[in-house]
């Protein structure tokens, strides 16, 4: 059985996060706090260690060839509007060239403070197709590692998916994690 670079980074990541999980005895994986932001207000309720899911969607635009910045909304555990910077490199592909492996960091601003994360991901592109659409698929796990402001504390880890269309320059996506602040 051949495995592909994306298969063995994804099952690193696996292991990565349950050892991070095993770490933290205390934490749950359901509970009720929530935080709210908009752009006039940061409010904090229900304090919890809890974890909550929460959506990231985005639309960024390619600046270079390996950073993109764009609008991002946050619902769920966290409701809050914001920018998204993120910067890539591409750590290999496969033989064809249809799948290209990436790994990276993000930073999302909103008006209670700021998340970091750090991913690792394929962009899936159909060779009949791409030199046509100058359309490709990405994919990948996100971790959620630093916050600052309302966001302190905040840890998670989740799934990304994204189109990305090389005629527009642009990204479009979402990112589901859970939330826990510690």
């Amino acid at each position: 059985m051949k495995i592909n670079q994306y298969s063995f980074l994804h099952g690193a990541a696996t292991l990565i996060a349950l050892a991070i999980m095993a770490c933290m005895p205390d934490q749950t994986f359901a509970g009720v706090g929530s935080i709210a932001v908009d752009e006039t207000s940061v409010s904090q309720t229900a304090p919890s260690t809890a974890s909550r899911s929460v959506v990231m969607s985005f639309n960024e635009t390619f600046i270079t060839s390996t950073t993109l910045l764009g609008p991002v909304t946050l619902t769920g555990a966290v409701s809050a509007r914001g920018t998204r910077e993120q910067a890539f490199i591409v750590t290999g592909q496969n033989s064809d060239g249809s799948q290209v492996y990436i790994t990276g960091t993000s930073t999302i601003i909103a008006s209670g403070g700021t998340m970091t994360t750090s991913f690792i991901g394929a962009i899936h592109y159909d060779l009949a197709t791409f030199p046509t659409t100058q359309l490709a698929y990405l994919e990948g796990l996100e971790y959620i590692t630093l916050g600052t402001g309302v966001y302190a504390g905040a840890t998670g880890i989740g799934a990304f998916e994204a189109t990305l269309d090389y005629v527009s320059h642009k990204a479009l996506g979402v990112f589901k994690s859970t939330l826990t602040f510690r």
